[in-house]
């Protein structure tokens, strides 16, 4: 699943941001990355945990702020190998899509334009 939350100043892009994140942080997630722009939105969430979906265990939730690029990269680079991985297991079982009880990332940014438009991690 992709969300794209757009519009106009004040026109309640950040309740709903919060209204997802309050109900998707209820589900059970493999991992749980967090890049906030401003620093602002996404703090309260920092330091939550999550029920990890492969254990039962708690999983503790990834945030990277507006001076973290360097980790938004990193972040960004693993999770982008860990879907050629996830498509590979997936054909292998047969499978096009995954499967209700697989095992899901949760990957939000908010405020996305501060990491594209920085001089060195924007390209």
């Amino acid at each position: 699943m992709r969300l794209l939350i757009t519009g106009k100043t004040r026109s309640g892009k950040s309740t709903a941001l919060h209204l997802f994140l309050t109900h998707a942080l209820r589900r059970r997630w493999r991992q749980v990355i967090l890049l906030d722009g401003k620093g602002v939105e996404l703090t309260p969430y920092r330091s939550q945990t999550v029920t990890s979906a492969l254990n039962g265990l708690q999983a503790s939730v990834h945030y990277y702020g507006p001076d973290q690029l360097d980790q938004w990269e990193l972040a960004l680079g693993d999770f982008a190998n860990g879907l050629e991985k996830r498509f590979a297991t997936l054909n292998k079982r047969g499978l096009r899509a995954a499967e209700l009880d697989d095992p899901r990332i949760l990957l939000v940014i908010d405020e996305v334009q501060v990491g594209c438009r920085d001089r060195q991690y924007g390209k």
